[in-house]
């Protein structure tokens, strides 16, 4: 291996923050995770020309400016509507049936296969979620909650709904889906949006009229139905609802983009490191 008497100290830092990454994931299983000493000091790293080190570090920090960037808006962007006061107000109640009835689905085959949404599997501050889980209809039992494509689902428990877990269901098995008992399911009128209702209680501003009025004890206060009926929203016509809904979209594609921006820029650093501990990197050679 090459040796210079100079060594950048970024550059010693990546190289040595990949190494005891490695070393984490091989003591995975163990009480303690963590390095030792000896293990540290026995480490040999690729030591390049300073110049080269200069270069791989230049290059790194160019990724992580990146990565800072869209990291700060996928993590800060919330969607925000413009309420005008001419628009209408109701309350959540009357723009949505709330938790819609099981007896709906009187008469469908229990072999019916259905989509099941734990609590955990629910996102926070994202518009649409996706079931990873299915069941069949006989399996479900009776304290689940019910709903179909296009419902809108809010955590009525602490801490999920202090976090935020709610979302519209898109792609249920054959339409219907279940889920946590600590769901309310808002279906809206003819005269709502899916995505409109969304917008008007996944919001800080219901959570922060609703927290309050939570019951219960410790852990286990849940925002009492009648909060949720209760709740007055704008409802504009269905058009400038369509409007308002197409316009956020675009910034969430937007954000969505700087999402997949991170996950490149932080594949492009590991690559970067790799080639330095392969010994791919201009100016690295090898005694060895």
């Amino acid at each position: 291996m090459y040796l210079d008497d100079a060594v950048n100290a970024d550059y010693l830092v990546y190289v040595l923050k990949d190494r005891v990454k490695n070393f984490k994931k091989v003591s995975q299983g163990s009480t303690i995770q963590g390095v030792t000493k000896r293990q540290l000091s026995e480490i040999q790293i690729p030591l390049p020309p300073l110049k080269v080190q200069q270069e791989i570090v230049a290059e790194i920090e160019g990724y992580q400016r990146v990565i800072e960037g869209a990291r700060a808006v996928v993590e800060n962007y919330r969607p925000h509507v413009v309420v005008d006061p001419e628009w209408a107000t109701v309350e959540v109640g009357k723009a949505c049936i709330v938790n819609p009835r099981k007896s709906e689905l009187a008469g469908l085959d229990e072999a019916t296969t259905v989509s099941f949404v734990p609590m955990a599997d629910m996102g926070e501050n994202t518009m649409y979620f996706r079931p990873k889980g299915c069941k069949y209809l006989k399996e479900i039992g009776s304290s689940y909650t019910y709903f179909k494509d296009d419902d809108v689902l809010i955590a009525k428990v602490t801490p999920c709904f202090e976090n935020g877990k709610a979302g519209i269901a898109k792609g249920l098995y054959n339409g219907i889906g279940f889920g946590s008992s600590e769901f309310y399911v808002l279906r809206p009128s003819e005269a709502a949006l899916s995505e409109w209702i969304f917008l008007c209680v996944a919001t800080p501003a219901f959570r922060a009229w609703a927290t309050p009025k939570m019951t219960g004890t410790g852990g286990l206060q849940r925002v009492p139905r009648s909060a949720v009926e209760n709740y007055k929203i704008p409802l504009p016509s269905l058009a400038t609802q369509q409007k308002i809904v197409a316009e956020i979209e675009a910034e969430r594609a937007l954000v969505a983009a700087n999402r997949e921006l991170v996950e490149r820029m932080e594949e492009r650093v590991q690559a970067t490191i790799g080639q330095v501990w392969s010994g791919q990197s201009a100016g690295i050679t090898s005694d060895e």
